[in-house]
């Protein structure tokens, strides 16, 4: 609420998150509607929506978590000068975004599950990978932001443009990809063995993540 030009910016994600759920609520009529039978690729269908929900995810994240540390620019010496410690406020900044992620990912599961009338088994695998892939996305945003914080300026769109943002970018669109790949291969060959190794290893990352970088930002501050 303290930047209107990021509530323009939240309001123009969700407008597009809109126009693309209510082209899938065409798609759902039109498939109720002629009986169209769309079995066979149900599976693709669902990696498709999949992969678009995670656009938004990474865009959320580039725009609003990646930025956070350095949008405290001018008031970083408060931050800096009170009694605080910056795990706490990274931990407070990391549970805030993660809840909130994850409420939105949720979201869009349940309507892309809604749309395209996908089994149990199809949707509980697509909700555990999103919410797995949003903690990732979120927690190496966060901690990106944290360990390379811009001085210069507090401009979002600025600050997501630089070198550790357009990693982030980059790191965000092909971690997702390969997600909805891991999701493909799971429900059209019914193993678990994919999907559990996925998420063993990303939560394997965002441990380490987490407990690296306030250690390592403490480090840099001595």
């Amino acid at each position: 609420s303290r930047n209107f030009k990021g509530i323009l910016w939240l309001l123009f994600l969700f407008g597009i998150w809109f126009a693309q759920i209510a082209t899938n609520v065409i798609l759902g009529h039109n498939v109720s509607r002629y009986a169209a039978d769309i079995s066979n690729r149900a599976i693709l269908l669902d990696a498709i929506q999949f992969i678009i929900a995670l656009y938004f995810i990474s865009s959320f994240a580039l725009r609003f978590v990646f930025p956070s540390f350095s949008m405290e620019k001018k008031t970083s010496w408060i931050l800096g000068s009170a009694p605080l410690s910056f795990t706490k406020i990274f931990t407070g900044k990391y549970l805030f975004y993660t809840s909130s992620f994850i409420t939105i990912g949720l979201l869009m599961s349940s309507v892309n599950a809604g749309v395209l009338s996908l089994s149990l088994v199809s949707a509980s695998y697509t909700a555990v990978l999103f919410i797995i892939t949003t903690v990732t996305i979120v927690t190496c945003g966060l901690s990106l932001g944290a360990l390379f914080p811009n001085t210069e300026t507090d401009d979002p769109e600025v600050i997501s443009t630089s070198m550790p943002g357009l990693f982030f970018t980059a790191f965000s669109l092909i971690y997702g990809t390969v997600s909805a790949w891991i999701l493909y291969t799971s429900i059209q060959s019914s193993s678990l063995f994919p999907t559990l190794f996925f998420i063993v290893a990303s939560a394997l990352v965002s441990i380490i993540v987490l407990l690296g970088t306030p250690a390592i930002v403490r480090t840099r501050r001595q």
